[in-house]
């Protein structure tokens, strides 16, 4: 069989993809890649600051202190209030420990893992 682009595995399930901007949309949540420790101040986290302000970043250190003593394990996720009617919710499911490569590692696929189950418990349909 001839590999497929995300695109092509994506474009025969129902649902909406499309580029732009991700805060530009209207969903149950966003997923947030961030480190362990909750930090959202680089990348598509910090596009989330900007749009749902410095409280984010706090509202998800606080979970991640009373729940997992400061640091969420990558594999694990924790869902937090955006404070914006739009998009209610942010799950917080690192790929990282600390900000570094892990390109050849598995982090990824267990943070998405781990978003989406985090998802279907908290009754999100659109992420």
């Amino acid at each position: 069989m001839e590999p497929r682009s995300c695109g092509d595995i994506f474009s025969e399930k129902p649902g909406q993809a499309g580029l732009g901007d991700p805060i530009d949309v209207k969903a149950d949540a966003v997923i947030s890649p961030a480190n362990s420790f909750g930090f959202t101040d680089g990348g598509i986290d910090a596009v989330y600051t900007f749009q749902f302000g410095d409280g984010l970043q706090q509202r998800r250190q606080d979970v991640i202190e009373r729940e997992f003593g400061g640091e969420l394990p990558v594999g694990l996720a924790v869902i937090v209030p955006t404070m914006n009617e739009d998009i209610p919710w942010c799950i917080s499911a690192p790929t990282m420990r600390d900000p570094g490569d892990v390109a050849d590692t598995v982090n990824a696929y267990l943070a998405f893992r781990a978003a989406s189950a985090s998802a279907m418990v908290a009754g999100t349909r659109a992420l």
